[in-house]
């Protein structure tokens, strides 16, 4: 039976308040592109100034060539154009000669995620010049088997040479493996390997190592971990970062003079200025920070007003913020003191996007209405021979 009631027939104020509760701005505007009213009311600034902030949450230090337009729809869109862009080296289908055929999902959303969780960990690439092609994650992809044949949940399952040349020229093996060179022989099926199949949690059929998982998507470097400050000084600046977000979340809505690029470049500047008053700070204590973490040194800079607020002060009186340096470091303190080190500041940003393409992936391996919930892990390259 047909509603009586038709959402249009809402007032503008009840259907910006529909808009609200959509956290995602590619469903936001899916929801716009129904109709020219709905995709007035859903392109209210104040809207997507909240999916801006939230969805560069910790992000702002690492997002480089920041996209130039003041509307923050027009901004946010640039961002998902920039990072969202196509594979274009992976393959997008492989067909195996039993006809089973292997397809790739472009999904929009995911290809965003990735981009921005891939920009998180590429600026480690300094500190580990050893790791292949500088870079930390090649690709991931989703893919939709249709006319499935081989039975991989099989304890005896054998791989045959044609899956093996599919499966390995998907994963790339022998282009990115750094030492053909001298084995220019070898046989595609070293690459492949059946490691294990699940009916209940897929993640766990990645193993851990000495710092956790080495899947990238669970990948939880401080397990174990001794000092959790390999990520330095970047740590201290996206903490400093996300606490200062907290303050133009309310800026931003009652300054018309805001825009997101002013936005990108405030907390880009103070940060930096902050970075150097800690470093020219930090000799001046060497004989008291021996013993220290560079967190708990920064905590005593602050604590005992030893850094030089004038120039992150005119920061904020440029971009008219009217907050107090002093407030910003007292809840910065805060917020240090809640972490064991500076490494879970930087985990947390990516936990939060790893979780969300955690959920894209669960919808494509868990269809609604799926019958089977078998989960299978096929390594495509040696990698995990050599440490990840």
């Amino acid at each position: 039976m047909a509603s009586e009631y038709n959402l249009l027939q809402l007032p503008d104020l009840v259907l910006h308040k529909i808009c609200s509760y959509i956290i995602c701005p590619f469903d936001l505007l899916n929801f716009g592109n129904t109709c020219s009213r709905l995709r007035n009311v859903s392109s209210a600034q104040s809207l997507w100034w909240n999916l801006t902030l939230e969805w560069c949450k910790g992000l702002w230090l690492f997002i480089k060539d920041a996209p130039k337009p003041d509307n923050p729809r027009e901004w946010l869109l640039s961002l998902i154009n920039q990072y969202g862009v196509k594979s274009t080296s992976t393959k997008f289908e492989c067909i195996f000669s039993t006809g089973e055929k292997w397809e790739r999902i472009d999904s929009r959303k995911f290809r965003f995620l990735f981009g921005l969780l891939r920009l998180v960990y590429n600026l480690e690439k300094r500190d580990h010049p050893a790791i292949l092609f500088e870079k930390w994650l090649y690709d991931i992809g989703l893919y939709r088997r249709t006319g499935a044949l081989a039975d991989y949940a099989s304890e005896d399952h054998q791989f045959s040479v044609d899956c093996i040349l599919q499966l390995s020229s998907l994963g790339q093996a022998v282009e990115h493996d750094l030492r053909r060179r001298k084995q220019p022989y070898k046989d595609p099926a070293s690459y492949i390997k059946l490691v294990a199949t699940t009916e209940t949690n897929w993640m766990t059929l990645f193993p851990s190592g000495p710092h956790g998982s080495i899947c990238p998507l669970l990948m939880d470097p401080l397990i174990n971990c001794i000092t959790y400050e390999k990520s330095g000084l970047l740590g201290l600046t996206v903490g400093l970062s996300l606490v200062l977000e907290n303050y133009l979340k309310l800026h931003c809505k009652f300054s018309s003079n805001v825009t997101v690029s002013k936005v990108n470049d405030m907390i880009t500047s103070f940060c930096t200025l902050f970075l150097e008053e800690v470093v020219n700070c930090l000799p001046e204590m060497q004989s008291r920070l021996e013993s220290l973490s560079l967190r708990s040194a920064v905590l005593i800079l602050m604590e005992e007003n030893l850094l030089f607020t004038g120039h992150l002060q005119d920061v904020l009186n440029q971009y008219e913020c009217k907050y107090s340096c002093n407030d910003i470091f007292h809840d910065f303190a805060n917020f240090l003191k809640r972490y064991e080190g500076l490494d879970f500041i930087i985990d947390e940003v990516r936990m939060r996007l790893r979780k969300a393409m955690i959920d894209e992936i669960s919808i494509v391996l868990f269809p609604s209405g799926t019958e089977s919930s078998f989960t299978t892990r096929i390594n495509l390259t040696d990698s995990d021979l050599i440490g990840g």
